[in-house]
């Protein structure tokens, strides 16, 4: 088979051929399309002396079952199925889940493509997870950092359908696709100090703020952000907890697949949300299996608005 993979410690990935995954890797899934994450790319950069290679780049997918380990009865070859597979990779023509921590697997209900479905686990299952740490519910008051990227566009678009009330930033440019996804004020934080405008705006603070963006040196300016008893979260484990509890606060570091929502139930919650058009996954940039390379740099370089997806097929 085909895969994007880093063949070997110090290398690019490249597209190379490989062994197909067979049951005894888990649920073997011919892939359809892959969906593009930061993460692709970041897991990379902190690899250890111990890796393996080589290593197929990607976790996010949609496909085709072929083959089920014996015993596996929940799944059959023929279904059509998303989910995670960051142990085997899914930048290739076929991947194995091994359904665990951080791997996960979906029946695509439906109503949904699996385009569409390739573009939702790890951002939607995300942006999900920390909806409902900061127990958003009608009425509440919402900060989002980083909401013109996938993980932001999620959860401004869940945070909407409860009826919260949303403000969010953006660096440069998504403005209006902020406010398209429910945002009634957007900041940019490329124009000077966006967190004392938003002090400005809003002197009674906020029951909630999502940081997306925030390296753990800036985080703690978020500390006056929230109201009395507020909750903030952080998606790259940038939150001072104890800092934040000794102002009346709750912050959390948030990681999706410790989190309840990573689960059948939040696969399916997602795609329920997908088909009933409460989001919309927003397709930024589609590339070809032959230019899978392209994707990868445009993904690194931050060029893609929305979700990158990979047609495999």
């Amino acid at each position: 088979m085909r895969a994007f993979a880093v063949p070997s410690a110090g290398a690019e990935p490249v597209l190379i051929d490989l062994p197909e995954p067979s049951v005894a890797d888990g649920i073997v899934v011919a892939v359809s399309y892959a969906g593009a994450n930061p993460i692709d790319y970041k897991k990379l950069e902190r690899l250890g002396p111990d890796a393996r290679y080589p290593i197929v780049v990607g976790q996010d997918f949609a496909g085709l079952v072929t083959a089920v380990p014996p015993g596996e009865g929940e799944f059959h070859p023929g279904d059509r199925v998303f989910g995670t597979a960051p142990r085997h990779g899914a930048y290739a023509e076929v991947t194995a889940v091994r359904l665990g921590w951080g791997e996960a697997l979906a029946r695509v209900p439906e109503g949904l493509s699996m385009r569409h479905a390739a573009g939702l686990p790890t951002s939607a299952l995300t942006a999900l997870a920390c909806i409902d740490a900061l127990h958003v519910t009608s009425g509440s008051r919402v900060l989002i950092l980083g909401a013109a990227g996938a993980v932001g566009g999620y959860a401004l678009q869940m945070a909407h359908a409860r009826g919260a009330h949303l403000i969010g930033t953006v660096r440069g440019t998504g403005a209006d696709d902020a406010r398209r996804l429910g945002a009634s004020e957007v900041f940019d934080s490329t124009a000077g100090d966006p967190r004392a405008a938003i002090r400005q705006a809003h002197p009674d603070g906020f029951d909630a703020v999502l940081d997306l963006v925030s390296n753990k040196n800036d985080f703690g300016g978020n500390a006056d952000l929230p109201a009395a008893g507020g909750r903030a979260v952080s998606t790259i484990g940038a939150a001072d907890i104890p800092a934040f509890a000794a102002r009346g606060m709750t912050a959390t570091n948030l990681v999706v697949a410790d989190s309840p929502d990573f689960s059948p139930a939040g696969f399916a919650r997602v795609a329920a949300l997908a088909v009933e058009g409460v989001i919309e996954v927003r397709i930024g940039a589609e590339y070809t299996f032959d230019d899978v390379a392209s994707m990868y740099r445009d993904l690194r370089a931050g060029n893609v608005q929305g979700k990158a997806i990979l047609d495999v097929r």
